[in-house]
């Protein structure tokens, strides 16, 4: 008996199958894995650091039509009971096309997308969004994360949805959206973010992995006038918890198992309706869309922060 429902999944499947180990797979040399986490770091008085870790995907979901992006927010309190947002940011990252091709074996040109260009995205394309947290974060994760941010935008880095076959992976000038964001774990390579796991899979790993780096000060405590500040409230999203977990079996990361028998630790890396995808487009992009096939240009950082040739980046943006 024929199923071709199956079989348009077998295609997909097999490459991300196949493009699950990264452990022969070039990053991109972001400066953010040089930021060792500082777990004893206290705020300024009166400002707070949150995470949130986003999820999209179809339902059943398929690799064309998945998504992980996340936003961190920076906010101080102006007076008792008041907050204000001062700075949101977010890795979203896609093709410049919106169009994901995941049998591509060379990157294209790839954009970051805003929070409400990600949402906005995701339900033109019929995609459920989950949502882990907001989660008060260390300022150091924070800091990693806006240069992680500006290394996409600046570096000429693209897209390349199975980065971990191709030339993405022998040359290290293309991520995903997932490695976008966990490229700059400074322990961990891709390995321990296996492509297997996508669309919610992969985001819940990614905040169990904040968690277990000790980068939540408080993960039981979910900040959501958080949303209220990001004008994300009224947003239909579906909240997930640490104790509703997507997994059945133990987490136990891939490189701690390759590596138990060998006594090797981990890799510490170096210093909406169906319809034709990509035809939607963000409006005013926020971002310069990245250049693909080029070298990747390195970027500075500077002890006041981050830096391009122009000179100091300031810490304000977009969500």
């Amino acid at each position: 008996m024929n199923h071709p429902g199956r079989l348009v999944w077998l295609g997909p499947a097999l490459a991300l199958l196949g493009a699950g180990c990264g452990l022969t797979a070039v990053r991109p040399p972001t400066p953010a894995t040089n930021f060792r986490p500082d777990r004893s770091e206290q705020p300024p008085p009166g400002e707070h650091y949150y995470v949130l870790i986003w999820a999209a995907q179809r339902v059943p979901k398929t690799p064309a039509y998945s998504h992980t992006f996340v936003t961190v927010a920076h906010t101080a309190r102006t007076c008792p009971g008041q907050e204000s947002l001062l700075d949101a940011h977010t890795i979203s990252w896609l093709p410049a096309t919106l169009d994901i091709r995941t049998l591509a074996r060379h990157p294209e040109p790839g954009v970051n997308l805003t929070v409400r260009e990600s949402l906005d995205y995701a339900r033109h394309n019929d995609e459920r969004v989950s949502l882990w947290g907001p989660f008060e974060c260390r300022r150091s994760f924070y800091r990693s994360f806006l240069v992680q941010k500006q290394f996409l935008e600046t570096s000429g880095v693209g897209y390349q949805c199975c980065d971990n076959c191709g030339e993405a992976a022998r040359t290290g000038d293309g991520c995903d959206c997932i490695h976008a964001i966990t490229d700059a774990d400074p322990e961990f390579g891709r390995e321990n973010y296996p492509l297997v796991w996508f669309g919610d899979p992969a985001s819940e790993h990614v905040a169990h992995r904040l968690r277990e780096m000790g980068l939540l000060p408080d993960p039981d405590a979910e900040q959501y006038q958080v949303l209220d500040l990001l004008g994300l409230a009224d947003d239909p999203v579906r909240r997930r918890h640490f104790d509703d977990r997507l997994f059945d079996f133990p987490r136990l990361q891939p490189a701690r198992a390759l590596f138990f028998w060998s006594g090797r630790p981990g890799r510490v890396p170096p210093g909406p309706a169906d319809g034709p995808p990509g035809t939607w487009s963000p409006s005013a992009p926020s971002c310069v869309p990245g250049r693909a096939s080029v070298p990747v240009q390195p970027v500075a950082v500077g002890e006041a922060g981050l830096v391009d040739p122009a000179g100091v980046v300031p810490l304000r943006g977009n969500p």
